[in-house]
């Protein structure tokens, strides 16, 4: 997976893109500790720098026998050629205020769920693919997700 997408950087802003079947969820007040979308999530970091992270089947020659995995897909374009039906500020959110306006990085962790991890100094978010075809955006380590 290539991180350089999300190189460190300023976080400015977050929005989740959606389908009309996730817009009836009320995200930018959501309190729980896992979002799941089916679309993408957009960090915009100082300087106007869009990343967009989403989910896309496999197709490292790696894991054949394996291709009915997901991965995550971190880019900076969107991999959709449709506009979202909806695309929700999550900046101020509880689920990504305590990163935004902040330095954050990413890590790859080892994991069969392709994970990233978004820190900053004192807050994370863990973004996944949860080898399925969604993105999940969580504020705990999803492979220890009851």
């Amino acid at each position: 997976m290539d991180l350089k997408p999300l190189a460190p950087g300023v976080l400015r802003a977050v929005s989740y893109s959606l389908f009309e079947n996730e817009s009836h969820v009320d995200w930018a007040n959501d309190e729980s500790e896992l979002h799941q979308l089916d679309r993408e999530v957009v960090l915009e970091f100082e300087g106007g720098r869009r990343v967009f992270v989403s989910w896309a089947g496999n197709t490292d020659a790696s894991y054949s026998g394996h291709d009915d995995y997901f991965v995550l897909s971190i880019a900076a374009e969107s991999q959709w050629t449709d506009p979202p039906f909806l695309s929700v500020d999550m900046t101020e959110s509880p689920m990504w205020r305590e990163l935004t306006g902040k330095v954050v990085a990413a890590e790859q962790l080892e994991s069969e769920y392709y994970l990233v991890c978004v820190t900053s100094d004192d807050a994370k978010i863990f973004l996944s693919s949860l080898n399925d075809d969604i993105i999940a955006i969580s504020k705990n380590d999803p492979r220890f997700l009851g």
